[in-house]
């Protein structure tokens, strides 16, 4: 069986693993400088233990970015803002907390 084949039935076998990607990154560690990818179906337990550390810190930044959004979108609104109105244009230039 190919691995082409192997990570298609691994998918269907496994209703939790359809979104599972055909291959992974695995950040510089120590001394190695440079990221590895891999296929998914070569990765070893640590490999990917490393490569949910890569992903982890990806999600960490998109919730970051997500909450400052919702943050900033309220903030105009509870200044008035209308949809089409430009948020920059709707906050008052001195500190508030949000």
């Amino acid at each position: 069986m190919t691995t082409d084949t192997t990570l298609i039935a691994l998918r269907g076998r496994h209703f939790a693993l359809q979104d599972l990607p055909e291959t992974i990154r695995i950040p510089a560690l120590g001394d190695r400088r440079d990221e590895i990818v891999k296929p998914t179906t070569d990765a070893t337990v640590d490999d990917i233990a490393f490569a949910l550390l890569a992903l982890d810190a990806e999600v960490d930044a998109l919730y970051g970015r997500v909450g400052a959004l919702r943050k900033l979108q309220a903030l105009a609104r509870r200044h008035g803002a209308r949809g089409a109105d430009r948020v920059i244009d709707a906050i008052p230039a001195g500190k508030e907390t949000v």
